[in-house]
């Protein structure tokens, strides 16, 4: 029933119950039946009132939570996030996750026994799980398990010994939160699926086409390597990470070791081995531009400053940095160090300070990620 029906309802019968009290026509005992029967009425509505707002905050927290964790981009940001908001959706103590299947746990912080019975075993017996805190005594406690990704992921919820059992409102709530989860959970796995089919044929083509220039063997590797520690610590976000790793991958996929002048024809050959697309406009400016300087010296276009796409600055810097320290004759190399203090003189001149400036917040990891990957590297010469 509407509303509006109810509220007219109501008032039809308050004004006649007001009418026969006043009129005296009746006793005295069938009017106080008939203002208790307003009472429990009026009760009964404001308690259905109080019902009606309960569930309306508790969608609305329920479309926040989710939305929160629609903004994840990683399982394992999601399964860490489902875990801190999962007790804030039925008012219980703790939660812990169950993780079943180990590749749904990629960073390793969570269980995942190989059958239930051991998970019932570690509900039990596991140090530091909510089932041991004070106040919680399994089995006695009330305690929700919820299946997420069909099963992959068990969340318990538990409460304290003497809290109430869960109704069928938490249940109801839990269950949508688990659906819409479960599904967003399922779409990045699928698409985690389809970009490391995509990164393994980008690798194998990139290694093929290195095999025309052998003194470039893994400097595609490498400059990849080196952009994303760059494009990090400028606060790229996830689109563009995800440009500047294919399009550092791709730099120098037009260079040809039989073509006259293709130092300077290598990007634009480049460019025209990618889609025509505006998915690949970011990624094909980034190999077009590579080889630009900051101050208008480079190649193709001769731009500078800003008019060089962000992106292609970022490249410029881990291409660069590579060739004085890995794709030098041996007795030419820098360490790391020396190339550093080398790049930061053209600081406003050949590259973007900004990037300069990056680069020298990341040369530690840089010398640790460098050192594992040219040893990589070694190992495939032997392999050609």
């Amino acid at each position: 029933m509407k509303a509006k029906h109810l509220l007219l309802i109501g008032i039809v019968y308050t004004s006649l119950v007001t009418a026969v009290v006043l009129s005296e026509l009746v006793q005295s005992w069938v009017s106080g039946l008939l203002l208790l029967i307003t009472g429990l009425a009026g009760s009964y509505y404001l308690a259905l009132s109080h019902r009606r707002i309960m569930d309306l905050e508790d969608m609305q927290r329920l479309l926040r939570n989710l939305k929160r964790i629609a903004a994840l981009k990683s399982r394992q940001d999601i399964l860490d996030k489902i875990v801190v908001l999962a007790p804030q959706m039925v008012d219980c103590e703790r939660c812990f996750a169950v993780v079943r299947e180990p590749e749904w746990d990629p960073e390793n912080r969570y269980a995942y026994p190989p059958d239930w019975q051991e998970a019932r075993e570690l509900c039990r017996s596991v140090s530091g799980i909510a089932i041991e805190q004070e106040g919680c005594d399994y089995p006695n406690s009330p305690v929700m398990t919820v299946p997420i990704a069909e099963g992959k992921i068990l969340l318990f919820l538990i409460r304290e010994k003497k809290a109430p059992s869960f109704n069928d409102n938490d249940i109801k709530h839990m269950t949508y939160f688990a659906e819409i989860t479960s599904a967003w959970l399922d779409a990045l796995y699928a698409g985690e699926q389809m970009e490391s089919y995509w990164q393994q044929v980008l690798s194998s083509s990139v290694r093929a086409l290195e095999e025309l220039n052998p003194q470039f063997i893994g400097h595609a590797y490498r400059v990849a390597g080196i952009a994303r520690l760059l494009g990090d610590k400028l606060g790229l976000d996830n689109e563009e990470r995800r440009q500047l790793l294919a399009a550092a991958w791709l730099h120098d996929i037009g260079r040809r070791s039989d073509s006259e002048g293709s130092d300077e024809a290598h990007p634009q050959a480049g460019v025209n081995c990618l889609p025509d697309t505006d998915e690949f406009e970011p990624v094909q400016d980034a190999i077009l531009y590579h080889h630009e300087r900051y101050n208008g010296t480079g190649f193709p276009e001769g731009l500078d400053h800003t008019d060089i796409p962000w992106l292609a600055r970022i490249i410029a810097v881990a291409d660069f940095f590579d060739a004085l320290t890995a794709l030098s004759i041996p007795e030419e190399a820098l360490d790391y160090q020396t190339a550093l203090q080398v790049m930061r003189k053209s600081s406003g001149s050949l590259f973007d300070p900004l990037v300069i400036e990056a680069l020298g917040e990341v040369i530690g990891e840089l010398e640790t990620f460098l050192s594992v990957k040219l040893a990589e590297d070694e190992d495939v010469v032997k392999e050609i």
